[in-house]
């Protein structure tokens, strides 16, 4: 057994002698993530991320690189070699964010040698839950992702929204909405969530609950009777009810510039 180590160790020290690169000698141990390489990270290098690991490859249980990124080692630490070049715009508001007080690392997210992709919802289960519902945003068929509204790196704003306000966020898609209008409804300029649910619902247009309910949350006595739109109202004869409740007359709930809109009836 004494020999053949010493074999093995003079193979290595022969190998290592040939004028090769540092990230060559560490692929021929590591060659699983040859095929993961992509330029940007042939560019940085192994020793980029790892730091010095010059002793690395001829005493590799006993002089490990000066930098890994194992689960149990500090988060801080590990991305903090991140950071070091991923230091732009986006990461700007990372200390402090709620994945950062979190102790999350870069490499929960991200798969490092492949620099593309993260795994939100491995953790947002209430928001993976969301996603399967009748009514959703297309995340799941790659139309759009999670970053489009959300900053995960963080942000100055709730939920690390992209945008100031979250309609700033909405309205980034759904330009149609965008005001000025002539009449407004105070909640589209406020707050989109106040009658929807971003990641799904079992309602159209993801309401947070069917129409007229959600009207009345707000307009239970607004020119109308205030009795509650219920099952009995149907059986008295109301029709506010029947096909699109309050939208059969109040269409242009997001806003209308029609000189007779102040209802928002056209």
């Amino acid at each position: 057994m004494f020999v053949v180590k010493r074999c093995l160790q003079a193979t290595l020290m022969l190998i290592l002698s040939y004028p090769t690169s540092a990230d060559e000698n560490c692929t021929m141990c590591h060659a699983q993530h040859l095929s993961e390489i992509n330029h940007t990270l042939a560019s940085v290098g192994c020793q980029g991320c790892h730091g010095d690991a010059n002793q690395h490859p001829t005493n590799p249980m006993g002089k490990k690189p000066s930098q890994t990124f194992a689960e149990q080692n500090d988060a801080s630490d590990q991305n903090t070699a991140c950071l070091g070049c991923h230091n732009s715009q986006a990461t700007s508001h990372w200390i402090g964010s709620g994945h950062e007080t979190a102790d999350l690392t870069c490499h929960n997210c991200h798969n490092i040698h492949k620099p593309k992709g993260s795994e939100c919802l491995s953790c947002h289960q209430e928001v993976s839950s969301s996603l399967k519902l009748p009514h959703r945003h297309p995340v799941r068929e790659g139309k759009i992702s999670c970053n489009d509204c959300h900053n995960p790196h963080g942000s100055s704003n709730d939920s690390a929204l992209s945008g100031h306000l979250p309609t700033e966020t909405c309205i980034n898609c759904h330009k149609e909405f965008r005001a000025p209008v002539l009449f407004e409804h105070d909640p589209v300029t406020e707050d989109c969530s106040l009658c929807h649910s971003p990641h799904g619902s079992t309602n159209d247009s993801l309401l947070n609950t069917r129409v007229p309910f959600l009207c009345q949350q707000c307009h239970l006595a607004a020119d109308h009777p205030t009795t509650l739109n219920d099952a009995a109202a149907l059986q008295r004869g109301s029709s506010n009810l029947l096909v699109r409740g309050c939208l059969n007359c109040h269409s242009q709930v997001h806003g209308s510039n029609h000189p007779g809109g102040a209802a928002l009836t056209r």
